[in-house]
C-alpha cells in the first residue's frame, strides 16, 4: 500500500564544481569548491507535487560529503528503507543523514500543505561552503490535488534472526592527513593492491566484521560489496532505527567504531570493500576478499 508509480520518485544527490565553461571539474580532494548541489543532475531544481503522499527514494552520490537531508519547516518525514530495502518498521523523523553511497526510503505527505506551496529539501550539513549553495538541494511546489489510497503499513518487513558467528575481523581506516598529490589511504595500514587477497571467506560463513575509524578529524564510511550486512553495534551501543535494516554502506566518524554481521552465502570470487568517500578509496583506501 505504499506510494506507486509517479508518486514513487528517486532523487540523486551530489555537489559539484563547474570551470567557467559550466564543465564538471573533477580535482582530487577538491572538497572545498565542490559547492554546486545537483539533485538528479540539475542545479537546486523544483519538482512540481501533488497534496498527497511520496515515496521519495534518496541516495547520496557525493564523491565526499555527506548530507544532512530535511524539510525546511522541520515538517515529519518518515523513512521506510535504507540502503537493504524496507526497514523492519517506519521510523519518524525531521531529519536523514546521508554519507555518500548511502540510501535511504522516505514518505512524505504534501497534503498538509494547501495547493501554491513551496517547500524546500534542505542540507543542514554546511561543512565547508556557503550555506546559499550548500544548504538548498531542491524545491517542492504543490501544484494539485490528486487522490491518495497508499498508507504506511506499521510492520514492513520481518528480517530472520542471526545466524551464530563463524569468525570474527577486524577492519582499521585510516589515510595520510598531510594532503598533497602523494597522501594514501590505508585499510589494516595497508595500500590497496589489485593482486593481493587481504581476507578469505568461506562461502555460508557469516561473519562480525568491526570497523574503526582510526583517524582524528576525517569522516569515513565502510562500503561492502556483494552482500548487505546488519549493524550490531555503534560505539557499543545498538543502532538508532535507521540503520536496523539491511546495510552495505555505514558512516563512521572520527574515532568511532561500528560491529556489523554479514552473510556470506550468495556468489563466490573476489570483492572489494572499501571507503565510499570515493577520493578516500581512490588513494588506496580499498581491500580485497575471496570468497571460496
Amino acid at each position: 500500500p505504499l506510494p506507486t508509480g509517479r508518486y514513487d520518485v528517486p532523487i540523486a544527490i551530489r555537489d559539484a564544481r563547474f570551470d567557467d565553461n559550466g564543465q564538471l571539474l573533477y580535482e582530487m580532494g577538491d572538497f572545498l569548491h565542490r559547492t554546486t548541489l545537483l539533485a538528479n543532475g540539475r542545479a537546486y531544481p523544483y519538482f512540481q507535487v501533488a497534496a498527497r503522499t511520496y515515496r521519495l527514494r534518496l541516495v547520496n552520490t557525493s564523491n565526499l560529503r555527506t548530507l544532512r537531508l530535511r524539510l525546511a519547516d522541520g515538517s515529519e518525514m518518515v523513512q521506510i528503507g535504507s540502503d537493504g530495502g524496507l526497514l523492519p518498521a517506519p521510523h519518524s523523523t525531521d531529519a536523514v543523514t546521508l554519507s555518500p553511497g548511502e540510501r535511504a526510503d522516505v514518505v512524505i505527505d504534501f497534503a498538509r500543505y494547501p495547493v501554491g506551496t513551496g517547500v524546500v529539501l534542505e542540507n543542514t550539513l554546511l561543512t565547508g561552503g556557503p550555506a546559499d549553495l550548500l544548504g538548498q538541494v531542491l524545491r517542492f511546489d504543490v501544484v494539485r490535488t490528486a487522490p491518495d489510497d497508499s498508507l504506511i503499513p506499521p510492520v514492513l518487513r520481518t528480517l530472520p534472526p542471526l545466524p551464530t558467528p563463524t569468525a570474527e575481523r577486524s577492519v582499521v581506516m585510516t589515510m595520510d592527513t598531510s594532503g598533497g598529490p602523494h597522501a594514501k589511504g590505508y585499510i589494516n595500514g595497508k595500500v590497496y593492491d589489485p593482486d593481493r587477497i587481504d581476507d578469505r571467506v568461506r562461502h555460508g560463513a557469516s561473519e562480525v566484521w568491526t570497523v574503526t575509524n582510526g583517524d582524528k578529524t576525517v569522516p569515513h564510511n565502510f562500503h561492502l560489496h556483494l552482500v548487505q550486512f546488519r549493524i550490531l553495534e555503534r560505539n557499543g551501543r545498538s543502532p538508532g532505527p535507521a540503520e536496523s535494516g539491511l546495510k552495505d554502506t555505514v558512516l563512521v566518524m572520527p574515532g568511532e567504531t561500528v560491529k556489523l554481521q554479514a552473510t556470506f552465502d550468495t556468489y563466490r570470487g573476489v570483492y572489494l570493500y572499501h571507503c565510499h568517500l570515493i577520493d578516500h578509496s581512490a588513494m588506496g583506501m580499498m581491500a580485497q576478499f575471496r570468497v571460496s
